[in-house]
């Protein structure tokens, strides 16, 4: 295996351990930190830099991956603004379509959807089961935690990706 794959699947891998670590901030607390979202924008360069050692064109390793995203946070402030999706999730939806890029936009968007319909699910079963037991809902029960449906869709992007490298 040359170099610059090497680099790259290390590069998605640590961003899948991000979203991973997103996604479980976001069922502990129903917040997502900061400096996650930022840690997983700021791969962005070093992928990018390894994109255009490769070979990738300019415009495919650095514009329309930041169209992309800048597109993403715009359609999630939307969402923010009508109380559909939470801040935290705007920002690391966002961060994540910077490294899906045009290639797996598409696939980052519909596994996101898919896992958060699951999700959402589940987060009402768990609410019912709750308050049917006579437990006290907490501060967070009913909230969808839509870090993990991120971090699953962003997950099968880093793989998808990954595995794109290696054929």
């Amino acid at each position: 295996m040359q170099l610059a794959p090497m680099a790259e699947t290390g590069l998605y891998g640590a961003a899948a351990a991000i979203l991973a670590a997103a996604a479980w901030h976001d069922l502990q607390a129903r917040r997502i930190p900061n400096r996650l979202s930022l840690a997983l924008a700021c791969l962005f360069i070093p992928v990018a830099i390894v994109q255009l050692w490769s070979g990738l064109p300019p415009v495919a390793a650095l514009v329309w991956p930041l169209v992309i995203a800048a597109v993403m946070f715009i359609a999630g402030l939307g969402l923010f603004s009508a109380g559909m999706m939470g801040g935290g999730d705007v920002k690391l939806l966002a961060a994540m379509a910077l490294l899906a890029g045009a290639d797996h936009i598409v696939t980052l968007v519909l596994y996101t959807a898919i896992a958060g319909g699951f999700v959402a699910v589940a987060t009402l079963v768990h609410a019912r089961m709750a308050t049917g037991r006579g437990e006290m809902p907490g501060d967070h029960v009913g909230k969808v935690p839509y870090g993990v449906a991120i971090a699953i869709g962003g997950g099968w992007v880093c793989i998808s990706h990954i595995a794109t490298l290696q054929s």
